[in-house]
Protein backbone atom coordinates (compact mmCIF):
# COMPACT_ATOMS: atom_id res chain seq x y z
CA UNK A 1 0.00 0.00 0.00
CA UNK A 2 0.99 3.64 -0.16
CA UNK A 3 2.71 5.51 2.65
CA UNK A 4 2.01 9.19 3.16
CA UNK A 5 4.40 11.52 4.82
CA UNK A 6 3.36 13.12 8.09
CA UNK A 7 3.23 16.48 6.29
CA UNK A 8 0.70 15.08 3.78
CA UNK A 9 -1.38 13.50 6.55
CA UNK A 10 -1.45 16.77 8.47
CA UNK A 11 -2.46 18.71 5.35
CA UNK A 12 -5.35 16.30 4.67
CA UNK A 13 -6.55 16.50 8.27
CA UNK A 14 -6.47 20.31 8.20
CA UNK A 15 -8.26 20.51 4.86
CA UNK A 16 -10.97 17.96 5.67
CA UNK A 17 -11.35 18.73 9.35
CA UNK A 18 -11.24 15.13 10.52
CA UNK A 19 -8.38 12.96 11.76
CA UNK A 20 -7.03 10.68 9.03
CA UNK A 21 -7.72 7.58 11.15
CA UNK A 22 -11.40 8.55 11.38
CA UNK A 23 -11.60 9.15 7.62
CA UNK A 24 -10.07 5.77 6.82
CA UNK A 25 -12.45 3.97 9.18
CA UNK A 26 -15.60 5.58 7.70
CA UNK A 27 -17.79 3.63 5.29
CA UNK A 28 -18.72 5.14 1.93
CA UNK A 29 -22.18 5.96 3.24
CA UNK A 30 -20.73 7.67 6.33
CA UNK A 31 -18.38 9.71 4.13
CA UNK A 32 -21.27 10.76 1.89
CA UNK A 33 -23.40 11.76 4.89
CA UNK A 34 -20.51 13.69 6.41
CA UNK A 35 -19.90 15.62 3.17
CA UNK A 36 -23.61 16.40 2.81
CA UNK A 37 -23.82 17.57 6.43
CA UNK A 38 -20.69 19.70 6.08
CA UNK A 39 -21.61 21.31 2.75
CA UNK A 40 -25.38 21.36 3.44
CA UNK A 41 -25.90 20.07 -0.13
CA UNK A 42 -26.83 16.69 -1.53
CA UNK A 43 -23.83 14.89 -3.01
CA UNK A 44 -24.63 13.97 -6.63
CA UNK A 45 -22.82 13.42 -9.90
CA UNK A 46 -23.63 16.17 -12.36
CA UNK A 47 -25.17 15.12 -15.66
CA UNK A 48 -23.82 18.30 -17.27
CA UNK A 49 -20.51 18.14 -19.09
CA UNK A 50 -17.75 20.30 -17.72
CA UNK A 51 -15.52 20.87 -20.72
CA UNK A 52 -12.70 22.12 -18.51
CA UNK A 53 -12.21 18.65 -17.02
CA UNK A 54 -12.47 16.55 -20.17
CA UNK A 55 -9.15 14.84 -20.70
CA UNK A 56 -8.23 14.99 -17.01
CA UNK A 57 -9.33 13.06 -13.99
CA UNK A 58 -11.93 10.33 -14.07
CA UNK A 59 -12.95 9.57 -17.68
CA UNK A 60 -16.34 8.30 -16.49
CA UNK A 61 -17.14 11.70 -15.03
CA UNK A 62 -15.94 13.51 -18.14
CA UNK A 63 -18.03 11.29 -20.43
CA UNK A 64 -21.14 11.31 -18.22
CA UNK A 65 -21.01 7.53 -17.73
CA UNK A 66 -21.64 7.49 -13.97
CA UNK A 67 -25.30 7.02 -13.11
CA UNK A 68 -27.08 7.15 -9.77
CA UNK A 69 -29.36 4.30 -8.72
CA UNK A 70 -32.39 6.58 -8.90
CA UNK A 71 -31.51 7.42 -12.53
CA UNK A 72 -31.14 3.71 -13.36
CA UNK A 73 -34.44 2.88 -11.62
CA UNK A 74 -36.23 5.65 -13.54
CA UNK A 75 -34.82 4.45 -16.88
CA UNK A 76 -35.79 0.84 -16.19
CA UNK A 77 -39.28 1.92 -15.16
CA UNK A 78 -39.68 3.94 -18.37
CA UNK A 79 -38.45 1.01 -20.49
CA UNK A 80 -40.81 -1.54 -18.96
CA UNK A 81 -43.65 0.98 -18.87
CA UNK A 82 -44.32 1.29 -15.15
CA UNK A 83 -43.60 4.99 -15.02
Amino acid sequence: MYNMSSKTKKAIEETVGLPLQKISSMSVLEEKQWVEKTTKKELVFSRNRHYGIIGRGNPLLARKKIRTMSYVDDKIASIIGTK
